[in-house]
């Protein structure tokens, strides 16, 4: 919801923000919009982040995605002949799709990524306080005598 409801209500006023800005400047706004929102997310969530940490910046993600969806398909479509219109739109949103898909992949990835770090520090902080004294985390296994 925190990032649906920005994209509803930011559509309506694209028109007139289009037409202050320019088309090429709502849709820089909306990617700076989304660029803040990518750097807040990975320095806010850690591993006990609650909801509250993505809530605000998937809001302003949402406010980002509506200035730039609407005018880039204006302008997408702008330029294109009447009988192309149609496929002037597909391809708009396919590179859109793909395009999300991709965001999402690189976003888990990073998410992932600080996740793994977290729990390997964890780990080790952890297994150092069970381990007797005379053994360290980083202490390689004894080899084994090979039977002969």
């Amino acid at each position: 919801m925190p990032h649906t409801l920005p994209i509803t209500a930011e559509v309506s006023p694209a028109d007139r923000r289009c037409a202050a800005m320019g088309v090429w400047g709502a849709v820089a706004t909306g990617l700076l919009a989304r660029v803040v929102t990518l750097i807040w997310i990975v320095a806010a969530v850690d591993v006990g982040s609650g909801r509250t940490a993505v809530a605000f910046p998937l809001f302003l993600a949402g406010l980002g995605a509506g200035c730039t969806f609407a005018p880039m398909a204006t302008e997408v479509r702008r330029n294109a002949a009447a009988r192309l219109s149609g496929a002037a739109s597909g391809v708009n949103n396919a590179l859109r799709q793909v395009g999300s898909v991709l965001a999402g992949a690189v976003i888990g990835a990073v998410l992932q990524a600080q996740l793994a770090n977290a729990l390997r520090d964890q780990a080790r902080q952890r297994a150092g306080q069970c381990l007797p004294p005379t053994v360290t985390a980083s202490s390689p296994p004894s080899p084994r005598p090979r039977p002969t």
